[in-house]
């Protein structure tokens, strides 16, 4: 953690056997989606904390890779083995929702979550339980890393699909004011 992003703190959230992949922040607490990289038979972890330094373990049964805050909720992602979204007013209380579309990374703007599946759909959900598909990338393309919302836009990274050693399309930005998705090449 860092309160200026240049000198930084070193939180060590080792002895919960937990490996991070998202954090958000809202009403007053971190989250944390964490998975178990262990190999342990729990997996499926978020941790959450009043002050970014103490944590508290809630175990979900799923890996959680991605979380996000917005509109008075944490909506955090589980999309393996078959999928689930969790949602929370306060970080304390989780509500998980089945579900067969969720997005692996997520974000929120302009009053609604966004996400990206494994097959770079755009999935859309104004409340964290329901998600709808709204558009995909081009079929070459995929999305690799991350969602962000930011100067008034949706934002993701998005590669060519290809395997390791051809000749790939340089790595590309998707943005969109909506929720839907434009490609800009660099």
């Amino acid at each position: 953690r860092s309160d200026d992003g240049r000198a930084w703190t070193i939180v060590d959230v080792s002895m919960h056997e937990v490996e991070g992949s998202g954090i958000a922040f809202g009403n007053g607490v971190y989250v944390v989606s964490a998975h178990d990289p262990y190999g342990h038979e729990t997996s499926g972890r978020l941790l959450t904390s009043p002050d970014g330094a103490t944590w508290s373990v809630l175990e979900t049964g799923r890996e959680t890779i991605d979380v996000a805050f917005g509109d008075g909720l944490f909506v955090a992602t589980a999309p393996w083995d078959g999928g689930a979204s969790y949602v929370s007013p306060d970080g304390d209380e989780w509500n998980r929702q089945e579900a067969f579309d969720v997005p692996v990374y997520v974000t929120f703007g302009q009053g609604v979550f966004v996400g990206f599946d494994f097959e770079s759909t755009t999935l859309v959900s104004e409340d964290g339980d329901e998600w709808r598909r709204v558009q995909a990338l081009p079929p070459d393309f995929r999305f690799r890393h991350g969602a962000s919302f930011a100067g008034g836009r949706f934002w993701a990274a998005a590669q060519a699909d290809c395997d390791l050693g051809e000749d790939c399309a340089p790595p590309t930005t998707a943005s969109s004011a909506d929720g839907g998705v434009m490609i800009h090449d660099p």
